[in-house]
């Protein structure tokens, strides 16, 4: 990992899978996107974890979202995707497999825009910017939002 503070939760071991549906901005106008699986099937998305204790505090148990470079289709939108784990890496990546770090990294490339296995593959498209300010806001009250 190449940011210091992910670099002790790597060595340890400390890889989760983070259970998502999401969006997207786009970089040049902000529009936001929803990305998914195009079976609309929930994401598990590479994640490390970790326990840390602000200075005056109970300890804390956080975790951050690992990124690759973005595929074809998510590339206009940002140059980053989270590395999406698909099912038949979630052992591989939470350590029941005995595997040294390089080839876990492998592990943590973009997920295919084309369909692939068992067609599980991403697709994204643009949201209402009324749908995210009123659903995806923290704290905001959540009508039906569409579901």
């Amino acid at each position: 990992m190449t940011r210091a503070a992910f670099r002790g939760a790597w060595r340890a071991g400390r890889r989760c899978l983070v259970l998502a549906d999401g969006y997207e901005w786009r970089n040049a106008d902000k529009q936001p996107f929803a990305i998914a699986l195009a079976n609309r099937g929930p994401m598990t998305l590479a994640g490390l974890w970790d326990e840390w204790r602000p200075p005056a505090g109970e300890t804390l148990k956080s975790f951050a979202i690992i990124t690759t470079t973005a595929n074809a289709l998510l590339a206009p939108l940002h140059d980053r995707m989270p590395a999406v784990i698909p099912p038949d890496g979630w052992d591989d990546w939470l350590g029941e497999n005995s595997m040294n770090g390089s080839v876990v990294k492998t592990l943590l490339r973009p997920y295919p825009d084309q369909p692939w296995r068992s067609g599980r593959w991403i697709a994204g498209w643009a949201m209402s910017e009324t749908i995210v300010r009123i659903c995806l806001h923290p704290g905001a009250q959540k009508p039906s939002c569409g579901q």
